[in-house]
């Protein structure tokens, strides 16, 4: 038991003057209701400033207590020893109001979901319990289970773009002045490039993205205890890195280590994608299909978490400024809510691809793509020929092109075409 370990761990946070916390653009209604909620999200996308920032606006009528599982005072913890806080809580006679009970990196407590369940069964109304963790399977299948219809799930992402202005200090967006909107191209330029890790944004030293990068890689994927070859790692994370924003096979994948002699099978592949995508480090996103099979056995297309992590590998940023926009627009149709897999997609017919399909229910509602050099007429007339076939084939009358500057509308056939500039889309 690590009973005096948490006692000083909590005094001493409770002592010190919590750090200046931006706000994000998070809703926080959650805060609200009696459900446990699980914060999940890569490392250092803000998860635990989250947390800081709900305590450093507690109300007067209000309590909390704020534990980080993964604290060298504390590390490791055992159920046992998170249940000594009940114990603590009375002692304190903390129940005399509403209490927020916040613990970061929970996953590090084997069982904790035993725990969780308890108090919310014992305590409801009493305790609020908020947990963070930077795996996508927080809650196993079989926890899931045990925690169903009391815990609700909040996904932290990196900064959109929205929140970097903010971070910056660039407010009123709905009113733009000439400078306003320099000032506005200038960041989504850095957006683009750089990436949106609130360390980073602030600070502007690139350094963090490459320790944020091998926290990801060294403590949440090759400590693993199912990573049987850990320098396949390395080979798949640049691999997949070299392929962003393109459709992708695990099998080519398979023949291209297999060359460099470097023998895995599919499945391995297969499974350490899996992992990858539980840590939040890659996305893959599949074809759309009315038939299950055709999704599972066509190509997906890769994404990464964050563009920094893209830059820790290549330098060649002009070179690359089109997949870098296609990834931006991936994942902040991730952050605005859109599920892979789910209501997520990209198309493909035989003489063209559509970069994301978005569902709504059964029917698809719209169609994306983006264009970095939409004033090429070349390129312009291949983008809008392939988005008129994907129209025709879901149905639809209008679609849109995300371009790198470039404003407008066409109508073709009946058929309406938008294009709307990257830093535009993102503020909308």
């Amino acid at each position: 038991m690590k009973k005096e370990a948490i006692k000083q761990y909590i005094y001493t946070f409770w002592e010190n003057k919590l750090e200046d916390v931006r706000e994000r653009l998070v809703n926080m209604n959650f805060l609200k209701n009696d459900m446990i909620n699980d914060i999940v999200g890569v490392r250092r996308s803000g998860k635990t400033y989250l947390m800081y920032y709900i305590a450093k606006n507690i109300k007067t009528e209000e309590n909390f207590i704020y534990l980080n599982c993964e604290d060298r005072k504390l590390y490791p913890l055992k159920l046992e020893d998170l249940n000594y806080l009940i114990e603590f809580i009375y002692q304190e006679n903390l129940l005399k109001k509403r209490l927020f009970l916040m613990l970061d990196e929970i996953q590090t407590v084997k069982g904790w979901e035993i725990f969780a369940k308890s108090i919310y069964d014992e305590f409801k109304g009493k305790i609020k319990l908020i947990v963070s963790g930077s795996v996508r399977s927080l809650l196993s299948e079989d926890c899931g289970k045990l925690l169903s219809g009391r815990h609700k799930t909040i996904e932290i992402f990196p900064l959109s773009f929205k929140e970097l202005l903010h971070f910056k200090g660039v407010s009123n967006l709905e009113k733009l002045s000439e400078e306003k909107e320099a000032k506005i191209k200038k960041y989504v330029k850095e957006y683009i490039q750089y990436g949106g890790f609130p360390k980073y944004v602030l600070s502007k030293d690139f350094s963090y993205v490459e320790v944020f990068f091998s926290d990801i890689t060294e403590r949440d994927i090759k400590s693993r205890t199912d990573i049987r070859k850990k320098d396949v790692v390395n080979e798949l994370i640049n691999l997949f890195i070299e392929r962003i924003s393109c459709p992708t096979s695990f099998t080519k994948i398979r023949n291209i280590l297999k060359n460099k002699e470097c023998n895995v099978s599919t499945d391995l592949i297969i499974r350490y994608s899996s992992i990858f995508e539980n840590v939040f480090l890659f996305f893959f996103l599949p074809v759309y299909s009315s038939k299950y099979s055709e999704t599972i056995k066509n190509p997906k297309k890769i994404y990464v978490i964050d563009n920094g992590f893209f830059n820790l590998f290549y330098l060649r940023f002009s070179e690359n400024i089109g997949r870098l926009m296609e990834n931006t627009v991936a994942l902040e149709l991730l952050k605005r809510g859109n599920k892979i897999g789910k209501n997520l997609f990209y198309a493909k017919g035989n003489n063209y691809e559509i970069d994301f399909v978005i569902k709504d229910g059964l029917k698809v509602k719209q169609l994306i793509q983006v264009c970095l050099d939409i004033k090429d007429e070349t390129t312009k007339k291949r983008e809008v020929k392939g988005l008129l076939e994907g129209m025709k084939r879901f149905h639809l009358k209008s679609g849109l092109i995300i371009t790198e500057d470039y404003f407008g509308e066409e109508k073709i056939k009946g058929n309406r075409i938008r294009f709307v500039p990257l830093w535009m889309w993102l503020l909308d």
